[in-house]
């Protein structure tokens, strides 16, 4: 994953769900968008398959800058899960970069 990501590709480990245990390369909103990403990574020489996944309920991110990220610390996150027993937390070092002009 971190070769990838050195390549400037974001991918992220799936760890729920039907396709646990793979790495996504982009979740995309229409397949044609996924058609022009798999023949770029293709092009790389990457062996990558579209798998279509059916939306089963609704999920939300929150995402904190890196200057806000002091405020969200342990005691906040357990509050919140209090609200939110579903609440999963990550912390994601690095900025995304899939959207590098070359989609729409």
């Amino acid at each position: 994953m971190s070769a990838l990501q050195e390549q400037g590709i974001d991918s992220f480990l799936i760890t729920r769900g039907e396709m646990m245990g793979s790495l996504s390369l982009g979740v995309f909103s229409r397949e044609d968008y996924a058609q022009v990403r798999q023949g770029q990574l293709q092009q790389l020489g990457l062996d990558v398959r579209i798998h279509a996944l059916s939306k089963k309920d609704q999920q939300f991110v929150v995402e904190v800058g890196s200057k806000a990220r002091r405020l969200v610390d342990q005691a906040m996150l357990t509050r919140l899960r209090v609200d939110f027993p579903g609440l999963q937390h990550q912390y994601q070092p690095c900025k995304g970069v899939a959207n590098n002009g070359g989609m729409p």
